[in-house]
């Protein structure tokens, strides 16, 4: 296993294309000024049959911000 830490919005430039298995983000996806960069990057660096875990916690009422 290896750790990273580099620009989420622009984890191609760092991370060749689909060579991830496992992409983790802990309580990190709530921060990010641009989530769909984000998402759309993760997707490049995953394998065909790689996998994402996701993973933060949120107030309810908050929760429509994240998708804005």
């Amino acid at each position: 296993m290896d750790f990273l830490v580099a620009d989420a919005e622009r984890l191609s430039m760092t991370v060749p294309r689909q060579s991830v298995d496992y992409l983790i983000d802990i309580e990190a996806f709530s921060y990010y000024p641009d989530k769909e960069s984000f998402l759309r990057e993760a997707n490049l660096v995953l394998k065909q049959d790689g996998t994402m875990f996701l993973a933060f916690f949120v107030q309810r009422a908050k929760l429509a911000q994240l998708t804005r």
